[in-house]
């Protein structure tokens, strides 16, 4: 590119601010996703592109962009977190969340547990941590028996005080007006590395346990990052009550320390389908609700993490969509090519790049797994 070029280059791309190494880290990221991704059903493709593309500058930070302008939810203002606060009973911490984040513990010990979760959820009004089952009938007696909510994120008292389940955290996700448009992280990429050296389908220069520990740490460090990055905190409504939402960051060695024990879980896996159950939970705590497209993209790759079952007056229910239908409109402007795959305008029908021998068991037995 000519200077001149580049300076308007530099001046439109809202994005990286005409960083073309930021740009091409984040193309090469993508296509390794999508090689990985195309690798479950013709590897003999994918696997020299992989290869190829692990010897391409890859991204070596957290690939964000500020909005420039601070969003409010509360308010009506724009952005996806909006759809957090509007829709607040889908706010509390599901189990396929928080069961892993903690592996099932409900306290939060410093140095112990993943240090995460008190940036991820808020505590209860026990003072603990405590996830939401899709096991309605066991849930149901919890609040006919007393027990009240305030699901709303308007009132951090009332959520103290009320609550029985954990909430996102609101200065992290709900009420960051400085939430960040995400692009890619350090901690995916670990994940993708961590998949291709389990597999073999490329030279990463490190075992794949390796890879998970590193992405415990990236992980960390971007929710650290994203939850101090918040103005929630000069919230008037907090009424001095958002301390909670802040933790101190835990020391290097004590966010090591939680890489380790994880590490240690997948390095003690029996086979490559378990290993890849702890790898996909930690990509569906790390990606959670920031991007929910893309886990519903591996998780039908994959077969990773197992589902929770849905249990409501004895029926329990393992509903799984594997793509949406085409447009309605598709008939009217697209009926030529429409016709040709007719046959899987469907919700079961699996997308062209889901192995054939995708793990087969979705959904936990029971609500007692780790």
């Amino acid at each position: 590119m000519s200077p001149t070029a580049k300076q308007i280059f530099g001046q439109q791309d809202v994005v990286f601010k005409g960083n073309i190494d930021k740009w091409v880290q984040f193309a090469n990221a993508t296509r390794l996703k999508l090689l990985v991704r195309i690798a479950g059903v013709d590897e003999a493709y994918a696997k020299p592109l992989i290869q190829e593309t692990l010897g391409r500058q890859l991204p070596a930070t957290d690939l964000t962009f500020p909005i420039w302008f601070d969003t409010d939810q509360k308010n009506g203002g724009g952005f996806w977190m909006r759809g957090l606060y509007e829709n607040t009973y889908a706010s509390f911490i599901p189990s396929i969340i928080l069961k892993r984040l903690n592996y099932g513990n409900t306290t939060y010990e410093p140095g112990i547990d993943d240090p995460r979760l008190p940036v991820i959820a808020m505590p209860t009004k026990f003072n603990d941590y405590r996830h939401i089952t899709y096991n309605i009938d066991e849930q149901t007696p919890i609040y006919d028996g007393g027990d009240r909510y305030y699901p709303y994120a308007d009132n951090l008292p009332e959520s103290f005080a009320q609550n029985a389940f954990s909430l996102y955290n609101f200065a992290t996700f709900t009420r960051n007006d400085k939430m960040p448009v995400y692009m890619f992280s350090l901690a995916e990429l670990d994940l993708l590395l961590a998949e291709i050296a389990l597999k073999d389908l490329g030279n990463t220069g490190k075992a794949a346990e390796e890879h998970i520990k590193d992405a415990v740490i990236h992980s960390t460090d971007f929710y650290y990052a994203l939850n101090q990055s918040s103005g929630f905190k000069d919230d008037p409504d907090a009424q001095g009550a958002a301390a909670p939402l802040y933790p101190a960051k835990p020391s290097a060695n004590e966010i090591a320390q939680w890489g380790d024990v994880v590490k240690a879980k997948f390095t003690l896996a029996a086979s490559v389908e378990d290993k890849m159950e702890i790898l996909m939970q930690q990509k569906f705590i790390h990606l959670n609700i920031l991007h929910p497209y893309e886990l519903w993209a591996e998780l039908r790759r994959t077969g990773h993490p197992k589902l929770e079952p849905f249990t409501w007056r004895g029926s329990v229910w393992t509903p799984f969509p594997e793509r949406v239908r085409y447009p309605s409109d598709e008939t009217r402007t697209n009926a030529s090519n429409l016709s040709k795959v007719s046959g899987e305008n469907n919700m079961t029908s699996k997308i062209f790049w889901v192995p054939a021998n995708r793990n087969p068991d979705l959904y936990w037995n029971d609500y007692n797994y780790e």
